[in-house]
């Protein structure tokens, strides 16, 4: 069974604080290493034995990916990509 989990990675900017997230500019390569911790109701989400799968949009809408995350923890829900 497939499970989509939709991360919100638009530029944000808050009075309060929030940590940034950064969009990707069209030829942007190998200079970002981005880790996600994949949390449910405020606890790691386990990943033993899945995979997990970067999917991004465009600004135009259009669909790029799926490019295949490393596990790097299992069990801490814990993934990464070299972007």
């Amino acid at each position: 069974m497939d499970q989509t989990i939709r991360l919100d990675a638009k530029k944000r900017e808050s009075s309060f604080c929030e940590e940034k997230i950064y969009p990707l500019r069209r030829g942007e390569r190998n200079n970002l290493l981005l880790t996600v911790k994949i949390c449910e109701d405020r606890k790691p989400y386990d990943l033993t034995g899945k995979t997990a799968s970067l999917v991004a949009t465009t600004a135009a809408g259009a669909s790029v990916g799926p490019y295949r995350l490393e596990i790097a923890d299992e069990a801490a829900g814990v993934a990464r990509i070299l972007l």
